[in-house]
């Protein structure tokens, strides 16, 4: 259905202590199961849904490139049936970590630098947004709770709030 959109956030993909590079103090086996479970029931909806935009946070705790690679594996079934995916950044992802998974998502951008995305339906239209603001030193639990849009992608979501004539959503 072009006009169904499905919305996922803070995925946190987890790794197992033995493969994190930067430590965190516990594991959490049980979040990729929930995530394939809720991404099972997206893709069991009757139509399915022309677009799927996750809000970032795809990550578990800092951005490393094998927690990217395990959600580019979970995104293939809505990747093989045609289901637009869309991928903001949140606060505990890492653009370069993410852009080696998900190369193609850098050309799609509409503001340089950033993960920001203009997702067109029929009756509506969705400005996703990167709120990333990248940590000073990764690593640093503390360093993940700071966000920004930017000059530029303010501007770009200024200027396309003007000129957009459809319902909009700003989703970040």
């Amino acid at each position: 259905d072009p006009n169904r959109v499905a919305l996922i956030a803070d995925e946190h993909i987890p790794l197992p202590m033995c493969e994190q590079k930067y430590r965190v103090d516990k594991e959490y086996p049980w979040v990729i199961g929930t995530v394939k479970a809720y991404l099972a029931e997206i893709l069991a909806l009757d139509p399915l849904p022309a677009h799927l935009i996750s809000l970032g946070d795809m990550s578990r705790f800092f951005g490393e490139e094998r927690e990217y690679e395990i959600f580019r594996e979970l995104l293939k079934p809505f990747y093989e049936l045609g289901i637009k995916v869309t991928l903001a950044m949140g606060n505990h992802d890492i653009r370069s970590s993410f852009a080696k998974s998900f190369p193609e998502a850098a050309d799609q951008s509409l503001v340089p630098g950033r993960y920001a995305y203009r997702v067109e339906t029929p009756h509506a239209d969705f400005l996703v947004l990167d709120t990333l603001k990248e940590p000073a030193r990764r690593g640093d639990p503390k360093g993940v709770s700071g966000h920004e849009l930017g000059p530029e992608q303010t501007a770009w979501v200024k200027k396309a709030l003007h000129e957009l004539t459809k319902p909009t959503f700003v989703c970040a």
